[in-house]
This record gives structure tokens, sequence and C-alpha cells, in this order.
């Protein structure tokens, strides 16, 4: 309700300003001071009839699946403006016993959250969500992976040890972008923490997306998706810096679990938000899909090291569903002989997901 009341009623407020500006002499004095009174005043309305009119969105949970990854990191989301409360107890009120969120939560055991979001007072309703810790895939070793100690299990970016990409659980990361929108390193460091912006400048997010199982299409995991959210305006961190966060989301059907999710932050002494670069989405793999020239899933196995070297990895474009439709269930399917959301085990088959965001000063 409020998201559509509260626009009308800056829409009408407007008109009625505008109507009395016309009426009144804005050349002189008086008629500049009365349209800023009539600015305050309409205002101060708003405020009033947006205060009784809305109801409170409730914020989400990251994961949104409760299965919290081994370092125990926990984040909530909500719009701009809103604050945020949570309690670790089932039984406890956030309106009541709540802890300020202010920073991403370290979990060191299983238990269960209850969140809200306040407004001037009034209260979301209350989100509660059971966290598992340690059960966001199994992290695990390359050498373990080998060894075939996942037998069928389809997992995603668990790898702690890939020499290419490091650890795979910190699988979301960005550069900052060439004239051309491509980012100015690739084959270097990409930062997958903190990255300051700049005005006007447009940064590369990058998802490292690897079926863990090295049974190939043996092992194929099927409905994947990925997913990139948070794309908005920045709020205050705890250091005092604005910040957004940008989350980025692996989704399958069959896989333990069936969501993966990992973070970057943008951030700068001075508000800003971020914007997508529509059309920007592209997947860079092997396949049909990511490239223009490909090598199937059937014979990728089966390809010398001379074939993959001399590959050229072009990409292709994605949908923006990657950003439009980033719901708790929703994205972009992805795969590799074709867009139909299988990915085979195995890191010949794993894959690159780029899109594209703009840093606007909000001055």
């Amino acid at each position: 309700m409020y998201v559509f009341i509260v626009p009308v009623i800056l829409l009408i407020l407007t008109g009625i300003i505008e109507i009395i500006s016309c009426i009144v002499t804005v050349k002189s004095e008086y008629g500049k001071k009365t349209k800023a009174i009539l600015v305050l005043l309409a205002a101060l309305i708003t405020q009033l009839l947006t205060y009784f009119v809305m109801s409170i969105p409730s914020p989400e949970i990251y994961p949104s699946n409760g299965q919290v990854s081994r370092d125990g990191t926990v984040r909530i989301t909500t719009l701009t403006g809103l604050k945020v409360y949570y309690t670790l107890d089932a039984n406890l009120d956030p309106k009541e016993d709540g802890i300020r969120y202010t920073e991403p939560i370290k979990l060191d055991e299983s238990t269960t959250m209850n969140v809200k979001t306040s407004f001037l007072n009034k209260w979301s309703e209350c989100v509660t969500l059971d966290l598992v810790v340690g059960e966001n895939g199994e992290v695990t070793t390359l050498d373990e992976v080998n060894r075939g100690l996942l037998g069928d299990k389809i997992i995603f970016d668990s790898i702690s040890d890939v020499d290419s990409v490091g650890n795979e659980i910190d699988f979301v990361s960005a550069q900052e972008a060439d004239a051309d929108g491509k980012a100015v390193d690739p084959h270097g460091t990409w930062e997958g923490g903190d990255i300051a912006v700049e005005d006007g400048k447009e940064y590369v997010v990058r998802l490292y997306v690897h079926n863990n199982n090295p049974g190939g299409t043996d092992a194929v995991a099927t409905g994947t998706k990925v997913a990139v959210s948070g794309i908005d305006r920045s709020k205050t961190n705890k250091d005092g810096k604005q910040e957004v966060e940008v989350n980025g989301f692996i989704r399958s059907d069959n896989s333990t679990p069936k969501e993966y999710w990992d973070c970057i932050r943008f951030n700068s002494n001075t508000p800003f938000h971020l914007d997508y670069v529509y059309g920007s989405a592209m997947i860079y793999n092997r396949g049909a899909v990511g490239t223009t020239d490909p090598i199937s899933a059937a014979d990728i196995m089966t390809a010398t090291d001379e074939q993959l070297a001399a590959q050229n990895v072009t990409g292709k474009p994605l949908s923006d569903d990657i950003v439009l439709k980033a719901g708790s269930e929703d994205g972009t399917l992805i795969g590799f002989d074709s867009l139909d959301g299988n990915v085979p085990g195995c890191y010949a088959y794993s894959s690159y997901v780029t899109i594209r965001v703009k840093a606007v000063y909000d001055k």
C-alpha cells in the first residue's frame, strides 16, 4: 500500500503547490517565501499521511533457506530508511528485546532468528527463520573431491583451495569496468569484500558458478539459476560510511542446499546509489551458451589440454531477469549446452556470470 499511495500523495500536493505558485507572484520576495513554506508544508503533510496509511514492509534474511555457511554469516535487508531489530531466541519479540541490526551477524551455533522493521514507531510483521550453521554446502578440499567423497551429491562453490579462485565460498566479486564495459584486469585481482566507488564509474560484478561434483554429465545440477539483488541506494554502515551490499545467488533444484549466497559491499564517504546497466548480463563458459567457440558437454571431458587452451571463451548475453527477477526462488536460468538450467559437474563446466552497475553520487 505504502509504495503506491505515497507517490499519488506527492503528485497531488505538487500539483497544488504549482497552482498556488502560479497565483502568487513568485518574483516578489513574499512570493518566494510563500512557495518555500508551501513546499515544507507539503512535505510535512506527506509524512503525516504516510505514517497513517502505510504498512511497514517486512525484512528479508539471507541466506533465505536458513542454511548458513560455516563462517556463520547472516545478513538482513530492508528498504532504505527503515530500522531493523532482531533476536536470536524464538521466544523473544524484536520490538521489546531486539538488537538493532547494523552489520552482518556472525553465528557460532544454530538458532532461531526473529526480525522486524520499524519506522516512526510502527512495526512490520515478524519474520522468523531457523538458521542452521554449517549446512550451506559442505566446505571441502580439492583432494577430497577428487577422492570421490561427494558420491552422487550435487554441491556448488564449496571447495576451499581452488588455484584459480581460492576459496569458492567467496564466489561474488567485482572490478572497475573500462570504457568498453569490460573488467580493467580480468585475470588480475577481483575484490571480494569491499570496493570503494567513484561517481559515474561502472563496475563489473562477477559470480563464479561451479558444480563441485566431478561426475561430469553423470552429475548434472538441474534448474540452475543465478540472481543478483541489492542494487539500491546506500545506507550508513557501522563505520559511518555509505554502503550498498550487492547479493549474488546460485539456486538449483537438486543441489544440497538448493541455494548458495555471497555478497560484495560497495562504499563511499558520499551518499550514492547503484544503477543496473541494462543488457550487461553475460555468461562465460566453454559451452554453447558461453562462447562462440563452444565444446559440447559430451566432448569436454575428452578434449585435450591443447584444445582447451586454444579455445576462445567470448561470452554471451544473459537475460536481465538476473536482476529484475531476483526473488527468493527466481533469477535467470543458466547452463552449458543451452540455457536449460543443466550444469554438469567438474571444473571444465564452470561458468563466470557478470553484470555491470554504475555508481552515482546523490548530490
